[in-house]
């Protein structure tokens, strides 16, 4: 049936006044998308404002109207256990259909979400009635929620799920199979504590689900696969699933590290092509060994978004296509300093990532600049992401700087690796940390064009040595921007520039739109007439001037040159109306109050300056 079809709605149009006609083309709109949303997905839960005795009439009706969801979640939470079940009952009574030979012709919903606290054993058989094409089934059981049934809702697990039924079942005649035999996919989301209700929940389910040869996919949300006090190893509950394609194990609130019990496990599922891994409020770090992942010569693909991957046995994944992880850390080898291994890595050694990967999602803002730079140069085809927005480049004070901040040849080295490959992935933006200190970032929206930022609060000071004339500079790192073709924005914090510097970023950086020197006390301000000329397409200048007055006395040449250098870029039609400055704290505008005082004539605070 056909909700306002479009030959009806002309014949109402015709009747309405012109003004109120598109307010009603966007109530059918919304009529629409209603039942198109009904159509796909159904959720049945009980609050306040709505009383679930009402569900069973609700279905009947939307099943009148030709709606056939094909995801239906049923969670219902208020009322005693038998009201609960008399209502969900009725619930399921509804989605069956007026003659049992209709079941061939309408197979109904294939994936069903349950809160477990209404299930028994003839809450099971229901399930299986109104749903006996089912292919996917969420189990909820909310913390603390099941305590009071546990034996009924452990009986009506391994009916539900176990691969034989009782005697009396209606397919008892038929060797007594499954109630479900069309299931392919189960998820287990059980609450609580490691110890109580929920690890004898999850023992139950997993004891009916073995056996199931169809059984393709498991999830565990929270996953209780090792416990001690049980004394049930985990390659007990998992290991004889050899046939599964893809596992989901979320790890919450851990004593232990997870990782330690899951190489052999992930030993026995030859099978997988997708595993999902995930911790949360784990008392111990944990690192996943990706060397242990090796025997699964099928896997496509891992997310491990929350944890910290080895990325020695990388290579070895040689079907992986989609690799998604918190960061990739290689374990110290004997005899070498993992750092210094992979600052010697060049692009001509064998590469650290799989032939036929594809998308690789780091998912934390501080990358250490020797993986990035080893990774690289990237194959052709793969997509590299950075989701949490601004990827952190981590300067380290004694590996890629001096004490007093000075940037040392390895660390420029490595420095340039990573700014290559960041180049290479058109990412959105760049933060540049040194040593430790929280640096800030943008905020990781996507635009057409990208954003670079280099943020250092420990002074970063050019690479020592000759550099022609002028001194040292930081010339290197700066070309290897040049094939930042998507780089629109460039933040420059804590870094000691020259004015060699100045016309490396005008030369390699043509394209530049947005300019942020903040602490350019250590900048030539004097010299920003090189940057607006080199930079034709720059619209946005910003100079951050915090910490002027740890280096310029008030009033000094220094800084009226300096000043006067910002008034004549203010002039540039370019710019438009916005400030030049950017400060902070008032301390800092008591300082800048003598300094302006000299060209007070010429200069408005808010012609220059935002808070």
């Amino acid at each position: 049936m056909d909700i306002l079809a479009s030959d009806l709605l002309p014949l109402v149009l015709r009747y309405i006044p012109a003004e109120e006609r598109c307010r009603v083309r966007e109530w059918c709109s919304s009529a629409r998308n209603a039942f198109d949303a009904q159509c796909s997905s159904l959720t049945l839960r009980d609050a306040v404002d709505r009383d679930a005795n009402s569900f069973p009439s609700f279905v009947s009706r939307i099943l009148s109207r030709g709606c056939r969801p094909r995801r239906v979640a049923l969670d219902i939470y208020r009322g005693t256990f038998e009201e609960r079940r008399t209502c969900g009952t009725a619930v399921l009574d509804a989605f069956k259909p007026e003659h049992p030979a209709d079941h061939s012709r309408l197979r109904g919903p294939s994936a069903l979400a349950l809160n477990i606290s209404i299930l028994n054993s003839p809450f099971a058989h229901a399930v299986a009635s109104a749903f006996p094409a089912l292919e996917e089934l969420d189990l909820i059981a909310p913390h603390g929620t099941c305590r009071s049934v546990y034996g009924d809702v452990l009986e009506g697990l391994s009916l539900l799920l176990g691969t034989s039924g009782p005697a009396d079942s209606p397919r008892a005649e038929e060797g007594g199979g499954p109630l479900l035999p069309e299931l392919t996919c189960v998820r287990l989301s059980f609450g609580g504590k490691p110890c109580d209700v929920p690890w004898g929940l999850t023992c139950c389910s997993i004891n009916a689900l073995k056996g199931r040869a169809g059984l393709q996919e498991l999830a565990m949300t929270p996953a209780y696969i090792n416990n001690p006090l049980a004394g049930t190893p985990a390659t007990d509950l998992l290991g004889s699933f050899v046939q599964l394609r893809a596992l989901t194990l979320q790890f919450e609130d851990q004593a232990t590290n997870p990782m330690l019990a899951l190489p052999p496990v992930l030993r026995a599922l030859t099978s997988l092509t997708r595993l999902v891994l995930g911790v949360k409020n784990c008392k111990h770090a944990c690192e996943l060994p990706l060397a242990a992942l090796a025997g699964l010569t099928g896997l496509q693909q891992l997310d491990a978004r929350s944890i910290v991957a080895s990325s020695v046995g990388l290579d070895a994944l040689r079907s992986l296509t989609s690799l998604s992880v918190l960061t990739l850390l290689p374990p110290p080898p004997p005899g070498t300093d993992n750092w210094t291994r992979l600052c010697l890595h060049t692009p001509s050694s064998s590469s650290l990532l799989p032939p036929l990967l594809r998308n690789l999602s780091l998912h934390t803002v501080s990358v250490p600049l020797e993986v990035l730079g080893a990774l690289g140069p990237l194959p052709a085809g793969l997509v590299t992401t950075f989701p949490q927005g601004t990827p952190m480049l981590r300067a380290v004070c004694g590996r890629h700087t001096t004490s007093n901040g000075a940037l040392l040849p390895c660390g420029e080295a490595v420095l340039c690796g990573a700014i290559r490959l960041l180049a290479g992935c058109r990412v959105v933006g760049i933060s540049f940390d040194g040593d430790g200190m929280e640096g800030s970032g943008s905020s990781g929206e996507v635009e057409e064009g990208g954003g670079c930022s280099y943020v250092g609060r420990v002074l970063l000071r050019p690479a020592p040595g000759a550099a022609g004339v002028g001194g040292s500079h930081h010339g290197a790192w700066l070309a290897a921007m040049t094939g930042s073709a998507a780089l629109r924005t460039l933040k420059l914090t804590g870094v000691r520039l020259s004015v060699q510097d100045f016309e490396s970023i005008a030369r390699h950086l043509p394209s530049l739109q947005e300019l942020f020197l903040h602490n350019p006390s250590c900048a030539p301000v004097h010299e920003l007439a090189l940057l607006t000329a080199g930079l034709p397409r720059l619209k946005k200048l910003l100079l951050g001037v915090n910490h002027w007055e740890a280096s310029m006395a008030p009033a000094s040449v220094e800084a009226c040159a300096a000043l006067s250098a910002v008034l004549a870029v203010r002039s540039d039609a370019r710019f438009g109306e916005q400030p030049i400055l950017s400060v902070e704290g008032y301390k800092n505008f008591i300082f800048l109050d003598k300094t302006l005082e000299v060209l007070r004539s010429k200069v408005r605070y808010e012609d220059l300056f935002i808070r």
